[in-house]
């Protein structure tokens, strides 16, 4: 009788390096690595930040795409409180000069990320929205990058029709620059900053996260992260003549500058800067690494937008 034949070591291990890709990709791992935790780690945590305290509101809009909780600064003396749920009518002398959409980190609530937002923006005449993705804070969930890209124009939406079409910057860390990015493609804005800038398409075939399985897994992972994560791609997509501001550290071991010059080398038009900082890592070493040369730079990125705002409006364009 013929004796069964054993399984060779190296056979073995390509076949569970092959289970390891199969895995990857039909249990979300993209989700994992670039969302960060799910609902059930985060829905029921204490805001991080007082919210009954002057010019700090948090509320929750009904969007297309679901309820979206949001936090919104005022830094405008002459912004009505709770102007962000009131009637879509309230006249603009109510309403900040400017709104900032803030998008944040993947993994992270936005209110983690008050003391930032108060140093960089205090003393404009602006109003920060900062929103928190699907699945995460009290936003309804599941997470998912793809539903990402549909609540951040959601959220635009919303706060365009709200916001008495006072002119909108796009501001997103991390993650967030990707969704900033892929709403200029589909919105009309008046500006965008972007912090530490990702292709998300590209990170998990990075070594840290590739090496142990042969960048099998890796690029199986890669494979379902959404085309609008390329941060590049979309920046040579934007349909806005706005000011784009890119920050990104030197040092950065989490996106390669690489992934800021890319952005910036992609985008069509000529007002734009990149600013790498020196001895900086990922965002927010960027900003805690040099804070006063930090607000100085994103506050004379907004005078450039709004003068660039009145500009279109004037022209008679969004």
């Amino acid at each position: 009788m013929p004796q069964p034949h054993s399984l060779h070591p190296q056979h073995a291990r390509i076949g569970l390096i092959l289970l390891a890709a199969t895995l990857y990709s039909t249990t979300g791992c993209a989700n994992r690595l670039l969302v960060g935790q799910p609902a059930t780690y985060r829905a029921n945590e204490t805001p991080t930040i007082d919210v009954t305290r002057p010019g700090v509101e948090r509320h929750h809009i009904d969007t297309t795409d679901g309820t979206i909780e949001v936090y919104c600064w005022n830094f405008s003396n002459k912004a009505l409180r709770n102007w962000l749920v009131q009637d879509a009518t309230l006249p603009r002398e109510h309403l900040p000069d400017l709104l900032i959409l803030f998008s944040p980190p993947g993994g992270t609530l936005v209110q983690e990320w008050d003391q930032y937002i108060s140093a960089v923006y205090a003393g404009t005449d602006v109003g920060v929205i900062g929103w928190n993705y699907p699945g995460v804070g009290s936003s309804s969930g599941p997470p998912s990058l793809v539903r990402n890209l549909n609540a951040a124009l959601a959220v635009f939406d919303y706060l365009r029709q709200r916001g008495a079409q006072r002119p909108i910057v796009l501001h997103g860390a991390a993650l967030g620059g990707c969704l900033a990015l892929h709403a200029a493609t589909e919105r009309e804005v008046a500006g965008v900053l972007v912090d530490s800038p990702l292709r998300a398409n590209l990170i998990p075939l990075q070594a840290q996260h590739g090496w142990w399985n042969l960048w099998i897994g890796a690029a199986a992972t890669a494979i379902q992260v959404p085309a609008e994560y390329d941060v590049a791609e979309s920046a040579h997509r934007s349909v806005n003549r706005g000011p784009l501001l890119i920050i990104h550290g030197e040092s950065d071991d989490q996106a390669p500058p690489q992934h800021a010059a890319d952005v910036y080398n992609r985008w069509p038009y000529l007002n734009k800067k990149l600013w790498l900082v020196p001895e900086a890592g990922h965002f927010p070493a960027t900003y805690e690494t040099a804070p006063g040369e930090y607000r100085t730079t994103v506050i004379n990125f907004l005078v450039r937008a709004a003068q660039q705002a009145r500009r279109s409006h004037h022209a008679g364009r969004p």
